[in-house]
Parts: structure tokens; sequence; C-alpha cells
């Protein structure tokens, strides 16, 4: 026999070297103190009294070595979440991936890629606008084989429907990118296009003559958006003679071919005792009294202003209503009865807040809305940063 030597005094190594080999003192298996390991063989049961693990705790074994983690999976760019069913009408897809995907192995959480959200959602032309609250559940994009433009034949609808663009600025491209999406998803006998030209540059008017065009209301001076659209619906050389008009603003284009057969159907799904004038994205603002002042006083010395009560955030009249729910202005579809029933858009406007104003001439015209181009899969809105001038509402000053 092996004799062998340990801490705890000496003792003979059995000649099987599967055996465990324990410690005469405490009992403790001392297998780890020979030159080569024994074979592995089940150990038996080994009965500890409660003093001797005080008096010599079992040596513990070596933590196994870790598992080296496995590597990232590649990014997916076809990989999209569209928050828009989430939270708000209208929602922009948000690529995700992980702060190392995006930088490598120099990632800084600072400067991992954030998710934005589209401005339109969240203001008009202005701050503090909400998306309606009755405006959550989504609706089916039609199929972009189905297209049907002979809806349009329809007595309410006229055979044909007068679009309005208002361009802006020295932005060729983004000129180019609205009025191309329009006249490629449109029979130009069934279109009556026409466009206003705010400050626009040289590149743009010489291409705006190419174009199959009504008419060009241009201006180099100081004109803002909503006297270029009063001039443009209330021209007395050339009325309207559609029952129905689209707005487009210059950073507006259409994303799916059967929009128009899509805004036709819903037109005429519309009962005409609901007499519904307008479709977009419906949204509220609230109006807050500042420095106090009450802002409905403004809507209240309109000439068109009818004595209804304004609502309250779900669409309700209420007494003490502080809400206009309106449709967001970068694009929306309007009827011809109701701008001239309703004398839009008011006057008073010079660029922001008109979309809001627009929404409480109808309401107090007992005309409704309804809502068209969920997430903005048909028209997309706001597609670009925002640019150009900017005042406060006219109710705030």
């Amino acid at each position: 026999m092996e004799a062998i030597t340990s801490p705890k005094g000496s003792y003979q190594r059995p000649p099987d070297d599967r055996l465990p080999i324990h410690c005469p003192a405490c009992g403790a298996i001392l297998e780890h103190f020979l030159q080569r390991p024994a074979a592995a063989v089940p150990e038996p049961q080994q009965v500890q009294r409660p003093e001797q693990a005080q008096q010599e705790p079992q040596q513990p074994w070596p933590a196994p070595a870790a598992t080296p983690a496995s590597p990232p999976l590649p990014l997916d760019p076809d990989l999209e979440i569209d928050l828009g069913d989430l939270f708000f009408p209208s929602s922009p897809p948000v690529l995700i991936a992980t702060p190392e995907q995006v930088l490598g192995n120099k990632a800084r959480p600072e400067k991992a890629a954030k998710m934005t959200l589209p401005a339109e959602q969240t203001r008009s032309e202005g701050p503090e606008s909400s998306p309606s609250p009755t405006n959550r559940k989504a609706r089916p994009v039609p199929d972009e084989n189905a297209v049907n433009l002979s809806l349009m034949d329809d007595p309410r609808i006229g055979g044909k429907i007068t679009v309005f663009a208002l361009l802006y600025g020295d932005e060729e491209a983004l000129h180019r990118r609205c009025l191309q999406s329009i006249l490629a998803t449109a029979s130009l006998g069934q279109l009556d296009l026409r466009v206003g030209c705010n400050q626009v540059g040289a590149a743009t008017e010489s291409w705006l003559r190419t174009l199959p065009i009504t008419r060009v209301y241009a201006d180099r001076g100081t004109r803002r958006k909503y006297p270029a659209m009063r001039e443009m619906f209330w021209d007395p050389s050339l009325p309207i003679e559609t029952p129905w008009v689209c707005w487009f603003d210059d950073d507006s284009y259409v994303r799916h071919p059967s929009w128009l057969t899509a805004l036709c159907e819903a037109i005429l799904a519309q009962p005409p005792e609901d007499r519904v004038a307008m479709f977009g994205q419906k949204m509220y603002h609230p109006l807050k009294a500042q420095n106090g002042r009450d802002p409905r006083q403004w809507f209240m010395t309109a000439p068109w202003y009818r004595r209804r009560p304004f609502r309250n955030r779900f669409g309700q009249p209420a007494p003490n209503g502080s809400c206009v729910h309106f449709v967001s202005g970068g694009f929306w579809c309007l009827s011809l009865e109701a701008i001239q029933a309703c004398d839009i858009p008011d006057s008073r406007l010079n660029h922001n807040g008109g979309d809001v104003a627009i929404g409480e001439q109808l309401w107090q015209g007992r005309y409704q809305m309804r809502q068209f181009n969920d997430n903005k899969r048909l028209i997309h809105t706001s597609a670009h940063e925002r640019r150009g001038f900017r005042e406060e509402f006219p109710w705030r000053r």
C-alpha cells in the first residue's frame, strides 16, 4: 500500500485507485491531494456530524469553466416594428438594433440609435395638439391591384377631384416628389391640379412649366400658407368646379397607388344625412387660457360662429368644452359645399393654426370629419423637417 501524507496525518492508500480516499479526522474527500486523479466512480454517501462540519468545512470543488457568450445575431435591415398601432395613427416604422450592431465594438449608450415619432402626430402647425382619443383603430389599406377609378363617375364625386398643392422655398427635389407622386397615381382626366408657389426657386418654376397644371399661383414676396389657400379657393376667374378638393403640403407625397380609390370609397360610404365634409388624420387641440385671456374668444368673434358649444377631448359638446377637433394640415380632402358654407379658410389666418380653425368652422357649420390615411399608409405627411416661417396661434396673441 502507498503511504499518503495529509495535513491531518498519515494513512495508507488502498491499491484500488477507483475508491475515494477520506481524511481520517473529518471524513472529507482528499482525492485532490493525489498526483493523478482516480477513476470516476459513484461516491458513497457520507454522514457528517454537525460538530464536525463546523470544525472543518468540506473543501469546495473548483467552479466549472464559464461558457463563452454567443456572438450577437446580425442585424436584419428588413426588420421593422410599426409603432403606429401601439401609440398613434400614422407612425413610421422603426429599425430595432443593439448599440453594438449600430456602432460596432466601440458602442456608447449616448450614441445609440434613437426611436423618433413623426412631429405631425403630436402637433398641428404648432405645439400642444394631440391625436384624437377616438382615433386609435387602424383601417385596412386597399390592395395595390385594386385601383378602380371608375368610382369617381358617381354623381357625388363628379368624375374629377381638384388637387391643390402648396410649394415653398428652393426645394426642387421636395416639390418633384410631391407632384410626381400625384400625377403618377391619378388619370389626367380625373384630376384638376392647381399649384401655389410661395417663394420657390427658379428650378422649380422652370420645371412646373412642363407639367399639366391648371394654374400656378406664384408669389415672390412674403405670402404665407393660408392667404395662398384663400386665394386659390376663392379665385373668381377660376372657381372650383368639383364637389371635392384635396390639399397637399409640399412635404407630403403619395405612398400607395390606390389612394384615390380608397378616398372615393370613403366618400361614397358616408350617408348624406351625416354631413361628412372632411377626411384626414383626426386630432384635437386644447384651448388653454394664457395671461388671463380666453382663447375661445377668437373663435366666438368669427362670422362663421354659430354658438355651438366647444367640445371635450372625446369630441362631445360640453358647456365648459375647451377642445377643437380637426384634421392635420399636411393632407386632407374637403367638400366644396363646406368650403363655401363655412367660408374656409378664415380670412384672419396667416400661417399657423389654420387646420385647427378649419376644424371648428366645420363643427360650427354642423359638418363632420372622418378618419382617413391611417398610419400614413396612403399619403406620407410631414416627410421633411420643419422649415420656413413660424408664428404663434392667432388665438394666443
